[in-house]
């Protein structure tokens, strides 16, 4: 469920940079959507909180007295009721007793098939649930509840026959074969929500669910009447296929679902554009932890990852994959993780695009290279804008896979460089991105060895991004807002010397698949980066490519390239062992990897 906000959690850091449902109580506690052994503990304080929350939702459904006026509205109510059915029998018996009715399907008197025949939709035309009365067409069936049908249809066509996600799963027969959709009167700027209903089986955590969709779209919406159903439609019913897959496991998913369907939103509906809402929370809050859900607006702005990822990848089955492979019990991080191995890439590698990306919206779009509707985003909020004629140290810290963004504007012309040191470099990735010089680049590389950026002139500007790429999962997650990584990086005038050449650091996929794989990724770490060459030769010794980088790159400190061995190979593309050979002046470094068929 998704719900309009206009405010963010505050995160601080302890170091300050600076210059230097139908079902019965047997049934809820039978059936667990969570892992038990995952699930946080709530206070009593905190339950009546979720309390309040989830009675927001439903302003036809609580008693006057217990209509509590609450400042931060309810975040995401597919979430809430989750939480408050998983942990009913912790409340006051009071509250129990008016949950079990909160959760279970509204009634309302009359219902309607949608013009597919798969979806129900339940609405009221009178009462406080009475959804809007034009009947222009003169169906006797009001214009927006045809309306909703056809979004619900419109969103099973994309869903399960273009994209190729299964569809939800069907409720056994409660109130007929159709998938049930009610029409509610819901709290201030809810859109709806899914409700987990039956566990489908003991071996697999998926169920079965219904939607609640408000009335009329017209109590605080960002988007209202008929847009806003439309858009509910795509985010709500991707949420039942997403529990045909699986329930999420623990925290540290839920932000995933909601990004998704966030997503799915604007792949069914590109004009409407809805998801701009959460943009504004989450360009500002890029030093919340990418996988730790707030509930706040932030976490629905995270759809922003499908879009980068859609696009850079030109494959929208990425998404699609991971949830094949939650399926199988993988947590969200590493699903994404996996599908991303098996196009050639890496969840560490494409966050750190990502945090570049992010970069260019509002004035610095670039609708070809980036996000299509960049130009309508926000710009990041910057952690610090500085103007230097001398060498500068920022130190700061950071929470895990976040990122921040420190501006720089030269002075004055010359070389220049960046050096640092964080606490553990395997989880770091550190970005520069250089305007002013005609070609704005994302150079990644390793803090602890520097990188030299070249002769920049007078008024460029340097975009330093520490990235955080540590995840923290499962028995970790109450550290995600509390463990800070501390780094450390100054900008100084001069070059740098580079150490002894490492070489080869990495291939990856290794082997390759053909089929399952489109490109193959090397990574190497030169001391410098002159006379640096690339070649890729099969078992025979015959060179397939050779790839030249030319003198003075600031990119190579450590680097990588991708290759695309179909595009060079065609259908001479064979199963074997190859070679992927880096030659710097006297030193030479060689690496086997595989490419096999199917």
């Amino acid at each position: 469920m998704k719900m309009n906000f206009t405010h963010a959690l505050q995160f601080r850091s302890p170091l300050i940079f600076g210059v230097c449902l139908a079902f019965t109580p047997v049934r809820i506690f039978a059936q667990e959507i969570y892992h038990r052994a995952l699930e946080p503990t709530y206070s009593q304080q905190e339950l009546d909180r979720l309390f309040q929350q989830v009675a927001a939702i439903f302003p036809e459904r609580i008693p006057p007295e217990l209509r509590v006026l609450d400042d931060q509205p309810p975040t995401c109510a597919t979430m809430l009721v989750m939480d408050a059915r998983r942990h009913l029998e912790n409340f006051r018996p009071q509250q129990q007793a008016l949950l079990l009715k909160l959760l279970t399907r509204p009634a309302l008197e009359l219902a309607v098939l949608s013009p597919s025949g798969k979806f129900k939709i339940h609405y009221d035309v009178s009462g406080g649930n009475a959804v809007p009365a034009a009947d222009l067409d003169g169906s006797g069936v009001p214009d927006f509840v045809e309306a909703v049908s056809q979004a619900l249809d419109e969103s099973y066509d994309l869903q399960v026959n273009e994209l190729g996600y299964d569809p939800a799963p069907d409720d056994n027969g409660i109130d007929g074969p159709e998938y049930d959709v009610f029409l509610e009167n819901l709290g201030r700027g809810l859109y709806g929500f899914t409700q987990g209903e039956t566990r489908i089986s003991e071996t697999q955590n998926n169920y079965t669910s219904f939607i609640v969709m408000d009335n009329d779209f017209n109590n605080n919406h960002f988007t209202t009447g008929v847009d806003g159903a439309r858009v509910t439609a795509a985010h709500e019913y991707f949420h039942a296929i997403q529990f045909g897959y699986r329930i999420f496991a623990n925290e540290d998913e839920k932000f995933y679902y909601e990004l998704c369907s966030t997503w799915m939103e604007d792949v069914a509906y590109d004009d409407i554009n809805d998801y701009f809402q959460y943009l504004p929370s989450y360009f500002g809050r890029t030093d919340v932890p990418f996988n730790l859900f707030t509930g706040t607006a932030s976490t629905y702005g995270r759809a922003l990852w499908n879009h980068f990822l859609v696009k850079h990848f030109d494959n929208i089955d990425l998404v699609r994959r991971s949830w094949e492979i939650m399926r199988s019990g993988e947590l969200a991080i590493f699903a994404v993780d996996r599908s991303l191995i098996e196009n050639g890439s890496r969840f560490k590698n494409a966050f750190a695009e990502f945090a570049f990306w992010n970069y260019f919206t509002g004035s610095r779009a670039d609708a070809a290279r980036y996000y299509e509707e960049g130009a309508q985003y926000p710009e990041i909020r910057l952690s610090g804008n500085f103007f230097i004629d001398s060498d500068t140290t920022i130190v700061d810290s950071s929470l895990a896979l976040t990122t921040k963004y420190f501006k720089f504007t030269t002075a004055r012309a010359g070389e220049y460089a960046i050096t640092g040191a964080v606490d553990d470099p395997a989880n770091w990735n550190f970005g520069a991105v250089i305007n002013g010089t005609g070609v704005d680049d994302l150079h990644l590389f390793n803090i602890q060895n520097g990188q030299n950026l070249g002769f920049l002139p007078e008024f460029t500007e340097i975009v330093v991004m520490p990235i955080n790429q540590l995840v923290l999962d499962r028995d970790n997650l109450p550290q995600l807002n509390v463990r800070y990584a501390r780094f450390q990086f100054s900008l100084v005038r001069g070059s740098i010397s580079g150490g002894e050449p490492r070489g080869i650091t990495n291939i990856f996929p290794n082997p390759f698949i053909i089929g399952n794989h489109s490109r193959v990724f090397f990574e190497f770490d030169p001391a410098n980066t002159s006379n640096l060459e690339a070649r890729i030769l099969d078992s025979n010794g015959r060179v397939l490519k050779t790839v030249k980088f030319r003198d003075g790159d600031p990119s190579l400190n450590q680097s990588f390239f991708a290759w695309n061995p179909a595009a060079d190979l065609g259908s001479s593309l064979a199963s074997g062992i190859y070679l992927f050979v880096l030659k710097q002046d006297s030193f030479v470094d060689v690496r086997k990897f595989a490419i096999v068929h199917k």
